[in-house]
């Protein structure tokens, strides 16, 4: 273990030559770190043309991505038999051919 006598007087000697207190406990304690410029980051060469939005998942500048399919035509006429037939409402993800298969059973 290192005298504390030594490195008290290291450390006060460090100080008196103009150290900081962080500079001053290294340089007693025997821990030499290199001092290192802090180092900029340049700025990126240019902007991007425009801000892309988050929630463009198709790349055409707008929200949202693909349209919806075309609705089938018979799916509100399948939901309504569905309803006088079991007295529930079907669940609304059912495709047409789901309900035509429900109704059959």
């Amino acid at each position: 273990m290192a005298d504390v006598s030594a490195i008290r007087a290291r450390y006060l000697a460090a100080l008196e030559q103009g150290m900081s207190i962080a500079e001053a406990t290294r340089h007693a304690n025997g821990i030499n770190v290199p001092h290192r410029e802090p180092s900029t980051i340049p700025p990126p060469s240019k902007p991007p043309a425009k801000p892309i939005d988050p929630l463009d998942h198709d790349g055409d500048g707008k929200k949202g991505g693909s349209e919806k399919p075309p609705a089938d035509p018979d799916l509100a006429i399948l939901r309504a038999e569905y309803q006088a037939k079991f007295g529930k409402k079907p669940f609304a993800g059912w495709k047409a051919d789901q309900l035509r298969e429900k109704l059959a059973a």
